[in-house]
């Protein structure tokens, strides 16, 4: 026996095409953001182990070979930490363009502190 009327009725319209959806990216400089201080001590870039012209791509394997030497999962020395906390601090900073931009002025004296 046919359930023709039956099945056919039970169909849906296909889905209408989802809308656009346009995402709202906070800028970089949101008064909650803490301001981007550079450490006199230390140079993010060497850190991990790049020169100032490193790209983007350099950046990011730089961090992941040092992060996984030196995680605390596998290295639990105290050094190894340290260097973990360093290298993760580097790449917040130099992983993400537009903080890597301000920093690189203000390594070079472009920006006051």
């Amino acid at each position: 026996h046919s359930n023709g009327p039956l099945r056919s009725s039970l169909k849906k319209d296909p889905p209408a095409t989802a809308p656009t959806l346009i995402r709202h990216r906070p800028p970089f400089e949101h008064p909650l953001d803490p301001p981007l201080e550079i450490n006199a001590d230390k140079d993010d870039y060497e850190v991990l182990g790049l020169k100032d012209s490193a790209s983007a791509s350099d950046i990011k394997q730089a961090y992941f070979k040092l992060a996984k030497e030196n995680h605390p999962d596998r290295n639990d020395s105290q050094a190894a930490r340290t260097k973990f906390d360093e290298v993760k601090s580097a790449y917040d900073i130099l992983g993400n363009k537009d903080k890597k931009k301000l920093y690189d002025r203000k390594r070079t004296g472009g920006l006051d502190p």
